[in-house]
Parts: C-alpha cells; structure tokens; sequence
C-alpha cells in the first residue's frame, strides 16, 4: 500500500487496476533472484557492467552450492585484453556492494538459446568459461595429464574442455566430489591430500 512520505518496497509482483477499482494479481517478475539478502536483476547488474567497463558483453548469473552457498557470477567478452581482476578492480567503489559479482570469468562468446536469447544456464557458461581457458592452459607435465583425467572423472566432463588452472569449486566441485577427487589422487600417486587442501589449492597446477 501507498503511504505519502513513507517508502514503498517493490515486491516483483504484477497486476492491473480494474475499472470496478479493484486490483487484480496476473503474476510476478520472473528475472530476478534473492542475493545476499537483496532482490537482484540480472540486466540491471549487466548494464552497470557495460556502462563502467569497456566490454561487448555481459551475462550475470547466481552460481547455487549447497555446501558454500550462492554466489553472483560475470561472464563477459572484451575485445580489450581484461582480466576478471581488472574487471573488478574498475568496478569497486562504483557499483552497490550487493551487486559485486564474487567473480568474472572471461568467455568467447555468450551462449545463445534457441529463442535467441541470453543462455543464462551455469552449467553451459562453465563450460564456454572452460573451452576458453583451455586455449592457453594445458598440463605441462605428465602429472598435470594424469590430474586432469581425474578432474575430467569427478567434474563429468571432457578432459579437454578442464584447463589447469581452473577451480574445482567454481566447476561444480564441491565436498563430496572433493572426497572423490581425494580418493582418485591417492589411488594414481598413492599420496594423501586432505580435503581442504583440495579446496586451497584448487587448480590442477595448484595440485600438481
């Protein structure tokens, strides 16, 4: 209800004023998710992104982990050479604390479905984030080979898409698959490495 002088909250719903001066509920704005205690929307993040820094495209999303909790992602593309840390060093200060992406994440090209839309699914931007990390990081070792056949068991997917120094928990992994992975290490090398260790050092370099 409207009070004057008092502050109104918007609550996503959506509805129309009928001629009998009733009001009728059709429904509720569906773009938008619960972060850090605050209603976020996805394109008002991503237009703060392109406004502040120089990128061709930006696609936010809410990363969901039942163990470490949710967490706001930025993909973009630049044709400008931009790292996430940059990016994020330009945003600091500038944009609402509740809207601070945990983490970039560079990619090709924003993944498009078939509607033509933004491709807003996590588990296909991890995988455009890996295809483009993959370029440029490969094992460079015979045990960084072997490491990544183990990520590629635990994580589901092609060794090929895994780039070293990618992050197990950014990929899905999370304290069961870091058991896995534990087990799986110490059945290949015969060492052992502590589950926290696992998330510590988190890539296949950082391991190997």
């Amino acid at each position: 209800p409207f009070f004057p002088g008092q502050r109104m909250q918007k609550t996503g719903d959506i509805g129309r004023w009928k001629p009998d001066g009733t009001f009728e509920f059709t429904g509720r704005e569906e773009n938008r998710f619960l972060y850090r205690g605050c209603w976020v929307q996805p394109e008002k993040l991503e237009k703060y992104l392109l406004k502040l820094v120089p990128l061709n495209e930006v696609v936010a999303v809410v990363l969901k982990d039942e163990d470490r909790g949710d967490t706001l992602q930025a993909y973009f593309v630049s044709e400008r050479e931009l790292s996430p840390s940059e990016v994020k060093e330009r945003l600091s200060g500038k944009i609402p604390a509740y809207l601070m992406p945990a983490s970039f994440a560079r990619i090709d090209t924003i993944p498009i479905t078939a509607a033509g839309g933004k491709d807003r699914d996590p588990q296909t931007l991890r995988e455009s984030e890996a295809r483009a990390k993959a370029r440029c990081a490969v094992p460079a070792d015979p045990t960084e080979e072997k490491l990544r056949d183990i990520w590629s068991e635990v994580l589901e997917m092609e060794s090929e898409d895994i780039p070293v120094d990618m992050d197990f928990a950014q990929f899905g992994g999370q304290s069961l698959k870091a058991i896995m992975m534990s087990s799986k290490i110490h059945k290949v090398f015969n060492i052992s490495i502590p589950i926290p260790a696992i998330f510590q050092l988190s890539t296949i370099r950082g391991l190997g």
